[in-house]
C-alpha cells in the first residue's frame, strides 16, 4: 500500500511539475506575445509621431509660402496701384495744362476780339465827333448828295443811294459780329465745363472698379485661408482618433499583463 501511494504521489507530483511547466511556458509565450505587441505599438506610435512631425513640417512649410505669396501679390498689387496712380496723376496734369492753356488761348482771343470791338466803336466814336464838329448836319456820301422826292418814295432807289445805305449799315453788322464772338467765348466755356465733370465722373469710375476687383481679390484669399484651415482641422481630428484608439488598445494590454501576473 505504501509503495502504491508513493506511486501516485510521484505521478501526481510529476503531473504538477508537468501542468507548472506547461503554464509557464504558457506565460512566457504570453510574455513574449505581449512584449512583441509593446514593441510594435511603440513602434506604430514613434511611426505616427514622426508622421506628425512631418505633417506640422510641410502645414509649416505651406503656411510659410503662402504667406510669402499674400506678401508678393500685395506688394504687386501696392505697385500697381502707385503705378496707376502716377499714371492718372500725370493724365491729369496733362489735361489741367491743356486746359490751362486753351482756356489762355481763348481768353487771349476773347481779349483780342473785346480789342477788335473796342477800336471799331472808338473809331466809330471818332468820326462821329468829327462829324458833329465839322458841319450841324452831317453831310451825305456823295452817292447820297442827289436830291430824293420824299413824295414818291421814302427810301432812295438808285444804285448810288443803295450803297450810301450800305455805308450808313456797315458799323451795326461790326456790333452784331461782335456779339457773335462773345457768345462763342462763352460757348467754349461751357464746353470747358462739361469736359470738367467727364473727367471726374471718369475717374470716380475707375476708383470705383479698383475697389471692386481689391474686394474679389481679398475675398478669393479668405476662401482660400478657410478652405487650408478646414483641411487643417481634419488632419488634426484624424491625428487625435488615432492617438485615442492606440491608448485604448495600451490600455487593454497592461490590464492583459496585471491579470497574468496575479494568476
Amino acid at each position: 500500500m505504501e509503495d502504491r501511494r508513493a506511486v501516485v504521489k510521484e505521478s501526481m507530483h510529476g503531473d504538477q511539475m508537468g501542468l507548472l511547466s506547461k503554464a509557464q511556458e504558457t506565460e512566457d509565450k504570453m510574455l513574449t506575445m505581449m512584449e512583441r505587441q509593446a514593441e510594435v505599438l511603440t513602434r506604430q506610435m514613434e511611426r505616427q509621431d514622426e508622421v506628425s512631425a512631418q505633417r506640422h513640417e510641410r502645414q509649416d512649410e505651406l503656411s510659410e509660402r503662402r504667406q510669402e505669396r499674400r506678401q508678393d501679390r500685395q506688394d504687386e498689387l501696392s505697385e500697381r496701384r502707385q503705378e496707376r496712380q502716377d499714371e492718372l496723376s500725370e493724365r491729369r496734369q496733362e489735361r489741367q495744362d491743356e486746359r490751362q492753356t486753351s482756356f489762355q488761348n481763348g481768353f487771349l482771343e476773347v481779349l483780342s476780339q473785346l480789342d477788335d470791338s473796342l477800336n471799331v466803336r472808338s473809331s466809330f466814336d471818332a468820326e462821329i465827333s468829327d462829324l458833329e464838329h465839322t458841319v450841324s448836319e452831317p453831310p451825305l456820301p456823295s452817292a447820297c448828295s442827289s436830291p430824293v422826292r420824299m413824295q414818291e418814295s421814302p427810301f432812295p432807289t438808285s444804285s448810288s443811294s443803295q450803297e450810301c445805305l450800305v455805308d450808313l449799315i456797315q458799323p451795326v453788322g461790326r456790333h452784331k459780329q461782335v456779339k457773335r464772338k462773345r457768345d462763342s467765348s462763352s460757348g467754349l466755356l461751357v464746353y470747358l465745363e462739361n469736359s470738367d465733370d467727364r473727367e471726374e465722373k471718369l475717374q470716380e469710375r475707375l476708383q470705383e472698379q479698383g475697389q471692386a476687383m481689391l474686394k474679389e481679390q481679398g475675398q478669393a484669399m479668405l476662401q482660400e485661408v478657410h478652405a487650408a484651415n478646414a483641411e487643417f482641422l481634419r488632419v488634426f481630428n484624424r491625428i487625435e482618433q488615432n492617438s485615442h484608439s492606440m491608448l485604448g488598445l495600451v490600455d487593454r494590454i497592461v490590464k492583459v499583463m496585471e491579470a497574468n501576473n496575479k494568476s
